[in-house]
């Protein structure tokens, strides 16, 4: 399959007051249970509906800088920011769960690997390699 010769979207999603940087589906077991994850610069990561259209959740304390990135492993949904955080959330209950100060200056991108083991790559130069998992002794991400 190809694409259209001229193309139009079937659905705009409208509500964020910035540009918007970063997207995660988080796909469900049916077409109603779909989530969609937006982040902007307006500081917040929204939640969306995908079969309605809608925004059904705006997480405002996400962040208190640009959203730059958000990836996805299981129940957990991961975000940075200009702002120097990462933050990790329940992705069920929209919670955060922990938000620690990751590097010296604005993150730019995340990448996920399915083992729990996230990267992060900011204006500070670096790349920095985080594990989610817990090890023996109480020690990781979480």
């Amino acid at each position: 399959p190809g694409w259209a010769a001229d193309p139009k979207p079937f659905s705009v999603l409208r509500g964020h007051t910035s540009s918007v940087n970063a997207l995660k589906l988080r796909l469900g077991d049916t077409a109603s249970s779909s989530v969609l994850f937006s982040g902007s610069g307006d500081e917040t990561i929204r939640c969306w509906d995908m079969q309605a259209g809608r925004c059904i959740q705006e997480l405002e304390q996400a962040h208190t800088g640009y959203v730059s990135s958000l990836v996805m492993n299981g129940d957990y949904l991961i975000s940075s920011s200009f702002d120097r955080t990462i933050c990790l959330w329940n992705a069920d209950r929209r919670t955060v769960i922990k938000s620690i100060k990751a590097h010296a200056h604005c993150i730019n991108s995340l990448c996920m690997h399915e083992s729990g083991v996230v990267l992060s790559a900011a204006w500070d130069q670096s790349v920095r390699v985080w594990d989610l998992r817990v090890r023996e002794g109480g020690h990781g991400f979480v």
